[in-house]
């Protein structure tokens, strides 16, 4: 039986079904297999052959377009949702485009789920942030893992959905029922309603309902989300976006994964929460800024690479090369709080709770539009990927 916050869930996206994105045709799923494909493989670091002859679960299978992929993938499956209309457009979707007979639909919640089977990966993506209890779904999520099995969970970040629940906040504080939240966020929030229409293909009602009606959102930190994962005998693989910089130790290679990893969230949080451009740009500006010091750094390390009695440096040659990489990196900004200009999105935000406490809703519009950083392009980084792998032994 549905608790009430599920059942308050349900009515809103019996409504509005945030899942169903687009039209179907054998074009669109190409293209999203092909999407999905980069994500497991270049950007979560997991092998498309860890689902070959695998059978998986998935938790919060919407309409099913991902759903379909995973069936691509894995010799079975078994797909999850608590919402009827999803369930039955899936059900249509693998009718239509699967040439397999290998999957089953349950029309449950997490906490209605049961199934004798364990499976080799279980999948959640963007479903237990809406439960008053994320926790509790998430420990349901792993009965079903096997031994050596992998959990992939896409869930909400604090951080990265700061913005998102800050203008949420702020519809709340402004409207005094859900129809003036949903006339005032198209006041207010127009251009992120636009955008993220444009880029997700799904009805700008629908977007409303899943972030601004919905009635639970808890967004998750991945310290948390360590935690979840060393209590539940997850051992971390990868994560996306990646908060481990690897490259910054030295010696961590002939030790586990240790706690001191945890110190080095702040940064990749405070980047998640005040994040707005494409990825791209970024990459452009690196390059652009920083163009020179990969030439000369290689110029530093091939004076001393190859030497012997008979080739020996040319010591002024080398100074004079190791100024000039001096001067470069001098000129250069490797400092990534300084090209997402987080002080002074934070000037912003100082700047924006002065004027909602006077609950003015033109003069927030008006802020709004006139800001550089607060609410501006992706509101931040909404859901961040954790893979773990479960182990025999506790963590």
């Amino acid at each position: 039986m549905l608790k009430k916050t599920e059942l308050d869930i349900l009515r809103t996206y019996q409504k509005n079904n945030p899942s169903f994105y687009y039209t179907t045709n054998k074009k669109n799923i190409n293209l999203l297999k092909k999407k999905i494909e980069d994500f497991f493989f270049f950007k979560l670091k997991f092998p498309l052959e860890n689902f070959r002859e695998k059978n998986l679960l998935e938790f919060g299978c919407g309409s099913g377009q991902r759903s379909l992929v995973y069936n691509l993938w894995a010799k079975k499956t078994v797909h999850v949702d608590f919402e009827k209309k999803s369930i039955k457009n899936a059900r249509n979707l693998f009718k239509n485009f699967s040439n397999k007979k290998n999957y089953k639909f349950f029309e449950n919640s997490i906490d209605e789920f049961s199934n004798k089977d364990k499976f080799d990966i279980v999948l959640s993506e963007g479903v237990i942030h809406h439960h008053n209890d994320p926790y509790s779904q998430f420990k349901k999520c792993q009965k079903f893992l096997k031994k050596g099995g992998y959990f992939v969970l896409g869930i909400a970040n604090d951080a990265g959905c700061f913005q998102r629940m800050l203008a949420r906040q702020t519809l709340y504080l402004l409207s005094k029922n859900k129809n003036e939240v949903i006339k005032n966020s198209k006041i207010i929030f127009s251009e992120f309603l636009k955008r993220s229409h444009k880029y997700s293909g799904r009805k700008i009602d629908d977007i409303i309902a899943d972030i601004f009606l919905v009635p639970t959102w808890k967004p998750i930190s991945t310290k948390e989300i360590e935690k979840w994962f060393k209590k539940n005998n997850l051992k971390f693989f990868n994560s996306y976006p990646n908060f481990i910089k690897d490259s910054y130790f030295a010696d961590s290679h002939n030790s586990p994964v240790a706690n001191h990893y945890s110190n080095f969230m702040t940064l990749s949080e405070l980047v998640w929460m005040v994040h707005k451009e494409k990825d791209l740009k970024f990459i452009n500006f690196y390059k652009n800024k920083n163009r020179n010091l990969a030439k000369y750094l290689k110029k530093i390390i091939k004076h001393t690479n190859g030497t012997n009695f008979k080739k020996k440096i040319n010591v002024n040659k080398f100074l004079k090369d190791t100024k000039n990489f001096k001067k470069l990196f001098q000129n250069s900004n490797l400092d990534l709080t300084k090209f997402f200009e987080i002080n002074k999105f934070f000037q912003e935000l100082d700047n924006f709770l002065s004027i909602l406490k006077k609950k003015d809703i033109y003069k927030v519009k008006k802020f709004i539009n006139s800001s550089r950083f607060l609410f501006k392009g992706t509101y931040g980084i909404g859901i961040n990927y954790y893979v773990g792998k479960k182990t025999t032994r506790k963590l």
